[in-house]
């Protein structure tokens, strides 16, 4: 793929997303969930020779910010501060299936999938007013197409709402899959990133000679509370993934009385779900 045509690629995606809310929705998410709990800087050894404010290189707020245009543009500019000066990294998304000699290369927008079926669903749109006799028909086949893009950018059409009151816990973790799966790769691919590009601003900043590390301050993966982060990140878009929530509680409550986990366990099974 030439650089021309990978340019036209983010121009289409950023326009689909600029275009329509449920997208922009979607994109939110994501960015909320790369950028979840923010990242710090370790050092392996001789931790003393980092200062503890130097530590907190990026806030959460310039890691949102990366992640939204990374995953509308396929690239993201990073903002952190190194010492007293300010840099900006530029973070494309990962290659497809790295292992293949040929797979195609990164800095693909993660909305290209979607993307591809843009001019239909505006073309359907536009169907809805200038056929009246036809319009609910049309307007289900536009919600139909919407539930598919959504579905191939991980996340469910149906839980795009404020308060996911009803349904089926289990049919909703199992529609948020690809969503977690995809949050845990960038999340680990940008940490990768920033550390690579860190290492040498550390060593000239503060003479630093050992490597160092970007750890993410919360796992997104926690055991026995694996979809407390999903739950939080959508409640911190205005979305109460309230049949998720109360599975978890009811879970671990049956646990607990059953002596199959011992309360430290059981608190932090919960705490995901208790927190704001």
């Amino acid at each position: 793929m030439t650089r021309i045509n990978l340019d036209e690629e983010r121009r289409r995606c950023r326009q689909f997303y600029e275009k329509w809310r449920f997208i922009r929705r979607i994109v939110e998410l994501c960015a909320e969930g790369i950028s979840w709990k923010g990242c710090k800087l370790v050092t392996p050894k001789e931790a003393e020779k980092i200062p503890l404010k130097y530590r907190q290189l990026i806030d959460s707020g310039a890691l949102k910010n990366g992640a939204r245009d990374m995953v509308v543009d396929g690239i993201g500019d990073f903002s952190l501060k190194v010492k007293d000066s300010v840099h900006v990294l530029k973070i494309e998304t990962p290659r497809e299936l790295p292992f293949l000699r040929d797979a195609e290369a990164g800095g693909r927008s993660l909305l290209w999938p979607a993307q591809l079926n843009a001019k239909a669903l505006e073309n359907m749109t536009g169907l809805i007013s200038r056929d009246a006799a036809h319009a609910a028909l049309v307007a289900e086949m536009v919600t139909r197409l919407k539930e598919d893009m959504c579905m191939v950018l991980g996340v469910p059409y149906a839980l795009l709402q404020e308060t996911v009151a009803t349904g089926d816990p289990t049919a909703t973790m199992w529609g948020l899959i690809i969503f977690r799966g995809k949050v845990d790769q960038l999340r680990s691919h940008i940490a990768f990133q920033i550390q690579r590009k860190v290492q040498p601003l550390i060593s000239e900043a503060l003479s630093y000679e050992w490597p160092i590390k970007v750890d993410w301050n919360e796992n997104w993966l926690p055991r026995g509370g694996e979809w407390g982060p999903v739950y939080q990140v959508f409640k911190a878009q205005g979305i109460e993934l309230r049949p998720l929530r109360e599975a978890a509680l009811r879970m671990a409550k049956l646990e607990l009385d059953n002596q199959l986990i011992s309360r430290h366990t059981y608190e932090e099974k919960v705490k995901w779900f208790r927190q704001g």
